[in-house]
């Protein structure tokens, strides 16, 4: 067995020989080159010769529904998610992030930025505690029965039975963190808490539920508009605390403009 290690923004590195088995990892953060296919497709290419033999195993955290990852999985019809039994009622079901309580859970305010560090703290120190809720019995999967539980799981396709499988040589899986054996329920609550805290949940939804993150942009409501000033051309009201001014270029019939407001 030869490994041949090549890098995502050199097209010549993805393209030099063909190769049976290729393993793209963390595909969202490539930087491929604008005169090029993307690094995944220049990799994938490669195993062209092999045919019905060759296996292309892309790996990464997600970031945005634009990234590869995502991509990847959406464009594939076999999407597999890990479905544990309960310890209680032996139903197998998938963990979602809807499935987590922890203490504090609907007590502490979300709005409220050190009772969520606070409540982080706790959690990080075992003071407070944190398990997944059987959306059958709603009875309790606590940390300690985890691991065994996981263990006990298998890969079902979305939409489908167990062991019901489309046709199809692409198979999709989602692995959200608290299938490893290193994060906890607590770790994962942490996460979340913390990102409330600091208004950014970038970290939780890529890391640990394994999610795209939603990308937000601003729209102006129509009471931004109703609250501007009546006063009238070059006069500053009263109650203004600072005069502000902004500029931008334009470029109309190959002429620059500059606009000063």
């Amino acid at each position: 067995c030869t490994i041949y290690p090549a890098w995502a923004s050199s097209p010549q590195a993805t393209a030099s020989r063909q190769i049976r088995f290729v393993v793209l990892e963390e595909t969202d953060k490539y930087e491929g080159s604008a005169r090029e296919a993307p690094p995944d497709k220049l990799a994938e290419h490669r195993t062209t010769t092999y045919r019905h033999r060759r296996r292309v195993l892309a790996i990464s955290t997600p970031t945005t529904k634009l990234g590869t990852i995502y991509r990847l999985w959406r464009t594939t019809t076999d999407r597999r998610h890990w479905h544990s039994p309960c310890p209680a009622c032996g139903v197998v079901d998938r963990w979602t992030w809807e499935s987590f309580r922890w203490d504090g859970r609907g007590v502490v305010r979300e709005d409220d930025e050190d009772e969520l560090l606070a409540l982080a703290d706790r959690l990080e120190a075992g003071e407070a505690r944190a398990w997944a809720e059987c959306s059958s019995c709603h009875g309790e999967i606590r940390e300690h029965e985890r691991l065994r539980v996981v263990g006990e799981g298998e890969w079902v396709t979305e939409g489908r039975a167990p062991g019901d499988r489309p046709d199809g040589r692409r198979v999709a899986y989602h692995v959200p963190a608290w299938l490893s054996p290193w994060v906890s329920f607590s770790d994962v609550v942490v996460s979340y808490l913390r990102g409330r805290a600091d208004g950014d949940l970038t970290d939780f939804h890529n890391g640990r539920l394994g999610l795209p993150s939603e990308e937000i942009t601003g729209t102006l409501e129509a009471t931004v508009f109703e609250r501007r000033s009546d006063a009238p051309a070059r006069v500053v009201p009263s109650w203004a605390t600072a005069v502000v001014a902004g500029a931008d270029t334009q470029v109309r019939d190959g002429r620059p403009y500059w606009v000063w407001t």
